[in-house]
């Protein structure tokens, strides 16, 4: 409602609308009302956006990049309204036509209309409820996953939400599969009590706040990592199938160590390329190298003194007490305040001392951790996501799998496709 009155006031808007118990519909434009034809249903229409407005004019990007913006937000409303047809009109050509979902495969077809085939393709069903809350929706196998920002959608009874717990939550369960930090296509609906969570924390209405924010956490990282672990053990029969082991001589379920495995060489600073006796290994060394960090940590992550303190500038907003540092300190990350948005951090553990970490993300993630009030030993796989790798010779490859025992299940490879490869590789 407080919209439309702004965008009347800088633009003409009118509203043709009719109910199914009226006679003829009714449109309302500059004060003034009258009868319309129009089938039942409400077409809203926005032209000349400032018109009135020249100094405000000049701010809007091309015709295409305010099209896309729009398009966006057709897109969320639309997903949050399978109940309801939507149509998309641009320069007087229809974009988008969807009719309303009466069925599961109706709204798969709504979410393929607007998010892609190709993204349907390696995506899977969810749908878990527990405690009286429910979580359904579609989620994106982790080998999907793309450097660029996908189709992320989260929805809290049917309004579109940007938290940075329901982030979090996500990330937690796909980061240990994911490479550089690439995230998968989600759109997923929590449906809970009203009751437990407070929407009016943010002027858009993106951001909520929950009674128990722990107990939704774990709610969500619980059904989430099931439901991955589910997915992940039915893809595996691709691996066994006869003619894909004999193409590539390799073998799926064994363990490979160190003895008779040998680099021969890296792609795109990502794959390593082994040979262990005759079998031809395609490895993830990325993320070989973040699990033996994280294993690490796990075992030992007493702070040792830097040999050169680290100044980390805070971002704007992000709030740091005493009650965090201290928390920080059990994780082993001292830090001192030296500055009203400035910190010193001067001792992390071993292992992170010859890495490359980004202590703004690292802090923002470790503060939103804290505030679920997790405990100190949960923080590791967040220090780890913080890590920026770039480079990875073949000596630090080969070291990596004299220190690594593991398996086919978890670092290697387990589709050679082309379509695989090129989402490893960008």
């Amino acid at each position: 409602g407080e919209a439309l009155a702004s965008i009347n006031s800088v633009a003409k808007l009118s509203i043709t609308a009719q109910t199914v118990d009226q006679e003829h519909a009714w449109t309302i434009s500059v004060n003034k009302i009258v009868p319309a034809a129009h089938p039942v249903g409400t077409t809203v229409k926005v032209q000349d956006l400032f018109y009135n407005l020249p100094a405000r004019r000049k701010f809007l990007r091309s015709e295409r990049t305010e099209y896309l913006h729009l398009e966006e937000v057709f897109r969320r409303i639309a997903l949050s309204n399978f109940e309801v047809a939507f149509t998309l009109s641009n320069q007087g050509k229809l974009s988008k036509s969807l009719p309303a979902c009466k069925d599961q495969a109706s709204k798969v077809r709504r979410v393929i209309n607007l998010c892609g085939q190709q993204v349907m393709e390696h995506a899977f069903t969810i749908d878990a409820e527990q405690n009286g809350m429910q979580l359904w929706g579609w989620v994106g196998a982790a080998h999907a996953a793309r450097s660029q920002e996908a189709h992320q959608y989260f929805f809290i009874n049917g309004r579109v939400i940007r938290d940075r717990l329901i982030n979090h939550a996500i990330r937690q369960v796909y980061q240990p599969l994911c490479v550089d930090g690439k995230m998968p296509f989600y759109c997923l609906y929590l449906e809970l009590d009203p009751v437990a969570l407070d929407v009016n924390v943010h002027p858009t209405k993106h951001e909520v706040r929950f009674r128990d924010a722990r107990i939704i956490h774990a709610f969500l990282t619980q059904v989430l990592q099931a439901a991955l672990t589910e997915s992940m053990q039915e893809q595996q029969a691709v691996i066994h199938d006869q003619t894909f082991v004999n193409k590539f001589n390799f073998n799926p379920s064994g363990e490979f160590t160190d003895q008779h495995t040998q680099v021969l060489c890296i792609l795109e600073n990502k794959i390593i390329v082994a040979q262990h006796g005759g079998n031809l290994l395609l490895i993830d060394g990325i993320a070989t190298r973040k699990a033996l960090i994280l294993r690490e940590l796990q075992s030992n992550n007493i702070a040792s003194a830097l040999d050169h303190a680290q100044t980390v500038m805070l971002p704007a907003g992000l709030q740091i007490d005493d009650g965090f540092l201290e928390w920080c300190r059990q994780c082993g990350i001292e830090m001192d305040r030296v500055g009203p948005q400035k910190l010193l951090v001067r001792a992390l553990p071993k292992v992170l001392h010859q890495e490359q970490i980004d202590f703004r993300l690292m802090l923002q993630r470790l503060r939103t951790l804290w505030v679920t009030d997790a405990a100190p030993q949960n923080a590791h796989t967040e220090i780890v996501s913080a890590l920026h790798f770039v480079d990875l010779p073949i000596v630090s490859a080969q070291k990596m799998l004299q220190q690594a025992r593991f398996s086919a299940d978890t670092l290697v490879c387990k589709e050679f496709s082309v379509g695989a490869l090129q989402a490893l590789l960008e």
